[in-house]
C-alpha cells in the first residue's frame, strides 16, 4: 500500500487505546510521524471521542492535543447529507436481509455505518481493529479498511498489540492516573500566529 496515494482515517477505538496504554500511544506517535500528510479526523469519531470524556481537563486535552489539531489542519471528514440518508437506507436493509433488529441498534454500531459511507464519499482507507463490524457494512457497501497499522508499523516491539481494544474500552482508567495525549501539532506543526 503506498501511503503517497491514500488517505487515513483512524477509529475511534484507536485514539481511545493510545490514551490509556504506553504501548499503543506509541505505536499510534509512530503512525502519526509516517502518515500525518495523509492522516484526517472524522467528526463521527471526534463526537464519539467527545461523549468518552468525563472530566473538563481530559475534554481541553483532547480538544488542544486531537481536534483543534485536525481542525486547523484542514483535516477534518464530514459526513454529508447523502451519507447520512445512505446510512439508514443501509440500516434499513441489514434489518431486512440479516435481521438486524433496529429497536436494539447500538448507537456506536449507526456510527460505524455512518464513518464507512463518509470514509467512501471522501476517498479515505478507515483503520480500525473492528473487523467484525466492518465486514458486515462491507457486505452492502464498498469501502476501504485496514487492521492497524498500514506501513507496518507495529504496536510494540514484538509486533502484537498488548491488549484487547474491547477490553481496553471497558476497563476503568484511575482517577490519579494521568491521560497519555497524542500530540498533533508536533505532526502537523505549530498554529498559525494570529496577525
Amino acid at each position: 500500500m503506498s501511503r503517497g496515494r491514500r488517505k487515513y482515517v483512524l477509529d475511534t477505538q484507536l485514539f481511545i487505546s493510545a490514551f490509556r496504554h504506553p504501548e499503543a500511544n506509541d505505536a499510534l506517535r509512530r503512525f502519526h510521524g509516517a502518515f500525518a500528510p495523509f492522516e484526517y479526523l472524522s467528526v463521527v469519531v471526534a463526537q464519539e471521542l467527545r461523549a468518552g470524556v468525563k472530566r473538563a481537563e481530559d475534554r481541553k486535552a483532547l480538544e488542544r492535543h486531537v481536534l483543534n489539531v485536525f481542525e486547523r489542519a484542514g483535516r477534518t471528514i464530514v459526513p454529508s447529507a447523502d451519507a447520512w440518508h445512505r446510512s439508514g437506507d443501509l440500516l434499513s436493509d441489514m434489518a431486512r436481509k440479516e435481521g438486524l433488529e433496529i429497536g436494539r441498534l447500538s448507537k456506536a454500531f449507526a456510527n460505524d455505518v455512518l464513518l464507512a459511507l463518509s470514509c467512501r464519499e471522501s476517498g479515505c482507507v478507515l483503520i480500525t481493529d473492528n473487523e467484525r463490524d466492518f465486514q458486515r457494512i462491507r457486505r452492502f457497501v464498498s469501502f476501504e479498511f485496514v487492521k492497524p497499522w498500514p506501513g507496518h508499523v507495529p504496536w510494540n516491539a514484538s509486533g502484537r498489540r498488548p491488549h484487547s481494544w474491547r477490553a481496553g474500552l471497558r476497563q476503568e482508567v484511575p482517577q490519579e492516573r494521568k491521560r497519555l495525549w497524542i500530540s498533533c501539532e508536533q505532526i502537523f506543526g505549530e498554529p498559525p500566529v494570529a496577525q
